[in-house]
């Protein structure tokens, strides 16, 4: 009965001690995009700034209600290349993150229930062997009907014939 007790204690101290470790893995990831959030609001000089870790593979900026929205295409792509820049410095020497993109978003929250969100003029980028950020004007990531093929941005892969 004795080793029994013994088991249960190793058993319940080794769950914890890898719920303990994955715990801090999330907070330090937290603490990463929230200091990314951080610059980019500082850089673009905008309020809202939403940052997403998808996949373990694929960092996503929405920068929401902000200037860029009716900016045109070329101040829209400084700002996208700034974001870049910025995710670079934070995450360049991180292998598992191969995709990133940059949003300008439009959303309006009405009496609390109903949410409108319209992603505009949204961008994906692979990172090449170099640890740059490559954007193939989107059209690599579309499918025959002109809609983002999800699949295709954050597996790295394109399908043959779509290009």
């Amino acid at each position: 009965m004795k080793n029994i007790g013994y088991l249960l204690i190793f058993l319940l101290l080794g769950s914890l001690s890898v719920h303990m470790s994955g715990c801090r893995q999330a907070a330090k990831s937290y603490v990463e995009m929230m200091a990314l959030r951080n610059d980019v609001k500082q850089e673009l000089k905008v309020e809202d700034v939403r940052v997403s870790y998808q996949n373990f593979m694929c960092i996503g900026v929405s920068v929401v209600n902000s200037r860029f929205n009716n900016a045109s295409e070329t101040e829209q792509e400084k700002a996208r290349q700034i974001v870049l820049q910025l995710i670079k410095r934070r995450y360049g020497d991180r292998k598992n993150i191969t995709s990133a993109f940059v949003a300008f978003v439009e959303y309006h929250n009405y009496w609390y229930v109903f949410h409108y969100t319209n992603g505009l003029n949204t961008r994906f980028y692979n990172k090449d062997q170099n640890g740059n950020w490559v954007d193939k004007d989107g059209k690599w990531y579309l499918d025959e009907h002109g809609k983002v093929d999800f699949d295709k941005v954050f597996s790295g892969k394109e399908k043959k014939g779509t290009k």
